[in-house]
């Protein structure tokens, strides 16, 4: 191959074992059921990249997963075949363009297959999800002088699944499972912001919107065209995104020593917690939505010897907000956390 062409072949492999007994009750046989899955993706790339140009890639994927419950009781072998191509294109060296489509395919996970025996029902029959995705986007770097750098990153998306893979509560109300659906359809894009003042100033602002549209046309229970068409999909958040900014000393307490303090602010809007406008009127409905949430982190940070040592202090809802997850189920409240981190090979 020429210096602009390349090929690459990459393997991940993983698996996951699990069997266990419940010393509180000996006679509940569902923790001594081993539980197995083993998921191979294998991938093929071609890449043409000019330098300061344009790039094109193009692969192929394999996806093979091998599951087991109980000892060899129940198998199932999941195989797909996904492809695609991402191009970009440097309109001059400050603004580049990108665009990709890919027929990808998502594997259900060991927790989505088994459950975790706590708050997660599993669910076997769970089928692959399979995608159609399409990405446009747009890279701009600038500087006023060499202090103040930006970069700004806008992409697009447009998504068609099917049976998408998604997470509700069983019929008693009581754990979370996942299911799937014939089709949804996912429109809508992110916006990224950076800036940076020299080597010890650094903010930055994201924000994601999306519209997840149900497309299943047949629902279980109902005749005729489903009352659930075209909704939004349920506990999923249409708008999100954070703040951050750090300032980092360099040298500081010694040569190659680094200190650092970092804020952010993670903002979620309101959605739906339940199917939206289903048995109820839009102002009754408002009480089945999962509220706005906004929340404070903050971190220290100290790197010794180029990074070899590291001490970090990290205070997290720092307001003591009530925070939620996609069910309603609250999350921890404020706290704080120490991490110790020491690299052998640095």
């Amino acid at each position: 191959m020429s210096d602009r062409q390349s090929i690459f072949l990459n393997d991940i492999f993983n698996t996951f074992k699990r069997q266990g007994s419940d010393e509180v009750n000996p006679q509940n046989a569902n923790y001594e059921k081993s539980k197995l899955s083993q998921k191979n993706i294998l991938a093929l790339g071609y890449q043409y990249d000019v330098k300061d140009r344009y790039s094109i890639n193009a692969f192929l994927k394999h996806y093979n997963q091998h599951n087991v419950s109980g000892a060899g009781e129940i198998k199932k072998d999941l195989s797909k075949i996904g492809y695609g191509m991402a191009v970009s294109y440097f309109i001059n060296t400050a603004l580049q363009l990108k665009g990709s489509y890919e027929l990808t395919t998502k594997m259900p996970t060991p927790e989505e297959l088994f459950g975790d025996v706590i708050n997660y029902e599993g669910n076997y029959n769970l089928k692959p999800e399979k995608s159609n995705n399409y990405n446009l986007g747009i890279l701009y770097s600038f500087h006023l002088n060499m202090d103040h750098r930006f970069a700004l990153m806008a992409n697009g998306f447009f998504r068609n699944a099917d049976d998408f893979i998604y997470q509700r509560l069983n019929n008693n109300q009581t754990l979370y499972i996942s299911d799937n659906r014939d089709g949804v359809q996912s429109i809508g894009g992110d916006l990224d912001l950076r800036y940076s003042f020299r080597r010890w100033f650094n903010a930055g602002l994201n924000v994601t919107y999306q519209k997840v549209k149900n497309l299943q046309k047949v629902e279980p229970g109902y005749t005729g065209l489903s009352p659930l068409y075209k909704f939004e999909m349920p506990n999923i958040p249409n708008t999100f995104g954070n703040v951050d900014a750090s300032v980092t000393l360099h040298d500081f307490g010694g040569k190659a020593n680094q200190l650092s303090f970092g804020a952010s602010m993670l903002f979620v809007r309101q959605f739906w917690m339940y199917w939206p406008g289903l048995g109820l009127t839009d102002k009754e409905a408002k009480k089945l939505q999962i509220p706005e949430q906004i929340s404070f982190d903050a971190n220290i940070v100290y790197a010794i010897h180029n990074g070899r040592y590291n001490i970090a202090i990290e205070g997290k809802n720092l307001t003591d907000k009530r925070l939620v997850d996609n069910f309603s189920l609250q999350k921890p409240s404020r706290g704080f956390y120490i991490n110790l981190r020491y690299f052998f090979n640095k």
